[in-house]
């Protein structure tokens, strides 16, 4: 019985198939526009069916675990994760705690470095599969403290584990069903969990069929070529055909033959160029990198623009920090896994107030803000304070002083006011708002406008009557 995702691609094919009948050669190019339109249309279909990971799978008749050796074997899909791998493993984040001694601190750190590259392979195996177990072993040191010798990714043997809906780990193993300790003993990371996927997300439901197109697309070329690559070779002969014929079979294989001067043979050479099956693989490559990096590798880019890729890069930043979520929680349940192991059975970490995992956040510039404190700077109108750096712009106080710059430039607040007042003669010629009293800082602010469209004609002139010229053509009735 077919699928329904199976029925619709067939359904299809068949319409396909009666529309391009007895078409003209020409008609070429927009039948291949036709193939790619229509497979881009059943991927995103099945992409956005609103069903869940089960159903689809169920749909296309894979289980979970035939799909996650599925992901793991293609070449795109790995790529990708190296790609994740790298944001993953390259990001900053720290180990912090209230109070814990500096000691303890630098060696929960040294563990967690040690261990980082595992519980990012944990973090991609639980994206796709949408759960992924990994077991602890402990170890004790000289010193009594209990460390985390090793972790071991279970990703490889996931069908003998399930969640059920109260969240709880089972194994299947030879006396059954049990429970396991997923307090101290395992890690059991789920992506997205629900009250309909207790087991989560499964990000490999909706790569699957891009996987399929991009395995049976090269089984496909295979064919092609064998069926166009090598020309047809036709006999003509007023003898025994079959004679000629046994003579062409073996040319076909390489080597001569001899034939009478009233035969002839030819080559027939198939016009088929194959087009069709990069663009495919394109298209599949494509899919598996919107859902697993959130944007698409410009060398897999049909066309596109700058503002569009830019677009992409931020979904591709939102798409990195999910997975960075999920390795926050993975690592955050190793530190406290440790932290009770110690007090019980080991050396106690002291940390009053807990320990804590994070990511640092990258402060980034906003241009626009900058500009426009520049320039409120510039006109003597505002000054930062320690208040506006660390709340509005987010710079730890560690990390500047208030004052610095102004005073390896030679540049004091009053002179910055006297500029200020500068401008104003000119504004005063122009405008009837203005008067020959000290500027107030309230003034100041309010004449910030003008002051911009000053400044603007400053810069575009080249000469003084061109900026006398440009200030007489002003309007400051606003």
């Amino acid at each position: 019985m077919l699928s329904p995702f199976n029925k619709m691609v067939k359904n299809m094919s068949r319409k396909k198939k009666s529309q391009s009948a007895n078409k003209p050669d020409n008609a070429r190019t927009v039948q291949l526009d036709d193939l790619l339109n229509d497979t881009e249309l059943a991927l995103k279909m099945f992409e956005s069916a609103g069903q869940s990971g089960e159903v689809l799978l169920n749909n296309l008749g894979v289980s979970r675990d035939q799909a996650l050796k599925a992901c793991n074997v293609d070449s795109e899909v790995e790529s990708c994760k190296e790609d994740l791998r790298a944001a993953c493993t390259q990001s900053a984040w720290r180990i912090y705690g209230e109070n814990a001694h500096d000691e303890h601190i630098d060696r929960l750190w040294k563990i967690i470095k040690q261990h980082l590259p595992t519980f990012v392979e944990v973090v991609l195996t639980a994206k796709l599969n949408g759960f992924c177990v990994a077991e602890y072993i402990y170890e004790v040191e000289d010193d009594g403290f209990i460390t985390l010798a090793k972790i071991r990714n279970k990703s490889g043997s996931l069908d003998k584990y399930g969640v059920k809906y109260s969240g709880e780990l089972l194994r299947n193993g030879e006396n059954g069903e049990e429970i396991l300790d997923t307090d101290l003993k395992y890690l059991l990371l789920i992506n997205h969990p629900t009250d309909d996927e207790p087991a989560g997300d499964m990000t490999m439901a909706r790569l699957f069929p891009a996987l399929m197109l991009r395995q049976h697309g090269a089984r496909y070329a295979m064919q092609f070529v064998k069926r166009y690559a090598q020309p047809l070779i036709v006999g003509k002969t007023a003898g025994d055909k079959g004679v000629l014929a046994g003579q062409l079979f073996q040319l076909n294989g390489g080597g001569a033959t001899a034939i009478d001067h009233d035969d002839e043979i030819s080559l027939l050479t198939l016009q088929g160029t194959g087009e069709a099956f990069p663009l495919l693989e394109k298209l599949a490559n494509a899919q598996i990198q919107k859902l697993l990096l959130g944007r698409v590798k410009t060398g897999d880019l049909a066309n596109g623009s700058r503002s569009a890729q830019e677009t992409e890069e931020a979904t591709r930043i939102e798409r990195i920090n999910a997975y960075l979520a999920l390795l926050n929680n993975a690592i955050s349940h190793a530190l406290n896994a440790l932290i009770v192991v110690n007090q019980q059975w080991g050396k106690p970490i002291i940390a009053p107030n807990g320990v804590f995992f994070e990511f640092e956040k990258e402060i980034k510039i906003d241009l626009n803000r900058a500009n426009r404190d520049k320039i409120y700077i510039d006109a003597g109108v505002f000054t930062p304070t320690k208040e506006y750096i660390v709340e509005v712009l987010g710079i730890d106080e560690q990390y500047f002083e208030l004052g610095v710059r102004n005073e390896k430039l030679g540049v004091k607040p009053q002179q910055m006011t006297y500029s200020f007042n500068a401008v104003k003669q000119l504004l005063t010629a122009n405008s009837s708002l203005l008067t020959d009293e000290e500027i107030t800082p309230t003034e100041q602010a309010l004449i910030y406008p003008f002051l911009v469209k000053v400044f603007d004609a400053m810069s575009k002139a080249e000469t003084a009557q061109d900026f006398q010229a440009a200030l007489n053509e002003m309007d400051f009735s606003d």
